[in-house]
């Protein structure tokens, strides 16, 4: 059976058979960390990430001095979230060096993990199983 998708162009529809286009990896890679159970600090710089990265979802490569600007954190925040064994789960990232410079270039590509890391919402009601502060169950 085919599926009929509706296209926009120049103020008309018109209809086009096939399969509907599959999403870009950059919004599936944005709604997995939505979805993650990632520290909160994590998912910001994952998602501030995420707004420099190519439209294809490939890669991009913004200074960390950029990315602490952006989120409000520290440098060394930001630096001690990305080196951590979960983040690497979610981003490679690649460091580069020219010769004759003495700084380096970080060029960031977004992974999806498999396995375990992005959660399901629980039912409304139903209390999660990460504790707050007092030790106590947070509904999530």
């Amino acid at each position: 059976m085919e599926m009929a998708n509706w296209e926009e162009g120049s103020g008309k529809k018109k209809r086009t058979k096939g399969r509907p286009k599959a999403i870009p990896l950059l919004f599936r890679w944005r709604e997995a960390i939505q979805q993650s159970i990632l520290p909160h600090t994590t998912r910001l710089i994952l998602f501030d990430l995420s707004l420099h990265m190519e439209t294809d979802g490939t890669k991009c490569f913004p200074s960390t001095e950029r990315l602490a600007r952006e989120t409000g954190l520290s440098k060394k925040t930001i630096c001690t979230r990305l080196g951590e064994k979960e983040t690497k789960r979610w981003v490679r990232i690649e460091v580069r060096v020219k010769p004759g410079q003495a700084w380096r270039h970080h060029q960031y590509y977004p992974l999806l993990p498999k396995g375990g890391v992005v959660a399901t919402p629980p039912s409304e009601g139903k209390v999660g199983k990460l504790a707050q502060k007092g030790g106590e169950a947070a509904s999530l």
